[in-house]
């Protein structure tokens, strides 16, 4: 079956950055790392990975180099905030080092949560964190090799999101 609108698809992958270095890679046999499902043309991947999967079949090789603006788009400053320490309620908080992963949670105005998103530490000052929630390659041209390894229909369950395709 040919890659399509709302296949599930499973890759193996590789992604290097604007300098040739990997930036992550699936590891077969690895349930944290390993080869990921996703369901096509629901924009869980970048665009321009999409559009150079469609229509391909289980076997294919692709190679494709995403500019910023088919990849992880440009690097928004907004998205870097700035957060006092004591508002980290982490046991941790004095190990916290520049790279480490945060999850923070999204609020409205009200004070509602509606969801989490995962920033990353650029800056550790003694008041202060400094986070970043733009995608580690926003801003830069990168490059993914792809191998199709498996594409069949998504069930009903699988495209209403009542299972999870962590990636």
């Amino acid at each position: 079956m040919n890659i399509t609108q709302n296949a599930l698809v499973t890759i193996a992958y590789k992604i290097t950055d604007s300098e040739g270095e990997i930036f992550e890679q699936s590891q077969s046999g690895d349930p944290e790392d390993g080869p990921i499902e996703y369901i096509h043309g629901n924009g869980e991947l970048p665009e321009g990975l999409e559009a150079a999967l469609e229509d391909k079949t289980v076997g294919a090789l692709v190679n494709v180099e995403l500019t910023t603006e088919t990849g992880f788009g440009d690097h928004d400053p907004e998205l870097i905030i700035s957060v006092p320490r004591e508002e980290i309620p982490m046991e941790n908080n004095d190990e916290l080092r520049k790279g480490d992963i945060l999850p923070v949670e999204i609020a409205d105005e009200e004070g509602n949560v509606s969801g989490e998103v995962d920033m990353r530490v650029i800056e550790v000052r003694p008041d202060a964190i400094f986070l970043d929630g733009n995608h580690p390659l926003a801003g830069q041209n990168v490059t993914f090799e792809v191998e199709v390894l498996a594409v069949r229909e998504a069930t009903e369950e699988e495209l209403n999101g009542e299972t999870t395709h962590d990636h």
